[in-house]
């Protein structure tokens, strides 16, 4: 039997830190961790109206938040919301 060269790919989330911008982080996500939920009031800054707070299971068990904007929310979790059968090996 060949061994696998690659691992599986997997979702990543890519976010630039402020405040210089000079690299990005990444985040191997496994999926939703929950279901979005209105931001608290003064939670999350220049997002736009309504924001929204979409939990996302990160590797290793962590857990990441991302902010959206209320008109965004359905677009916030991307394919993570869609239920697809995993990779076959």
């Amino acid at each position: 039997m060949a061994a696998r060269l690659w691992p599986l790919v997997r979702d990543v989330l890519v976010w630039t830190k402020a405040p210089m911008l000079f690299r990005n982080e990444l985040v191997a996500v496994d999926g939703l961790a929950g279901e979005a939920r209105a931001a608290e009031p003064g939670e999350v800054k220049r997002v736009g109206s309504d924001p929204v707070i979409v939990p996302l299971a990160a590797d290793g068990g962590a857990r990441v938040e991302v902010a959206a904007a209320g008109d965004d929310s359905g677009r916030a979790p991307g394919l993570l919301a869609v239920s697809a059968p995993p990779p076959s090996r």
